[in-house]
């Protein structure tokens, strides 16, 4: 997740619960519906329900209203390996 300056202001999230209290970036992707984020533990996969002011279905735009500062954003890495972020260190929870 990138997190960035986002972070500086609103302070990080510790669980993913928390996320329905921070402004997420949300990707349209497939038939997916905006605001659900699926994570993943060691034992288990589950679905959680986010809110934020960015929509969009294009992926540069998400990750640059991320690196503005706009909100969180999850991502795949090959979707932000451009931007020389190191992978894992943006990271909520297990993702």
């Amino acid at each position: 997740m990138l997190r960035l300056l986002y972070l500086k202001s609103h302070g990080t999230p510790k669980m993913p619960n928390d996320l329905a209290r921070h402004n997420c970036i949300l990707i349209r992707q497939g038939d997916d519906a905006y605001g659900t984020w699926h994570l993943a533990s060691r034992n288990n996969r589950e679905a959680f329900q986010v809110r934020g002011n960015l929509r969009t279905n294009d992926g540069e735009i998400a990750v640059n209203g991320a690196l503005a500062g706009h909100g969180l954003l999850k991502r795949a890495e090959w979707g932000i390996e451009k931007y020389h972020l190191t992978p894992g260190s943006e990271r909520v929870g297990h993702a």
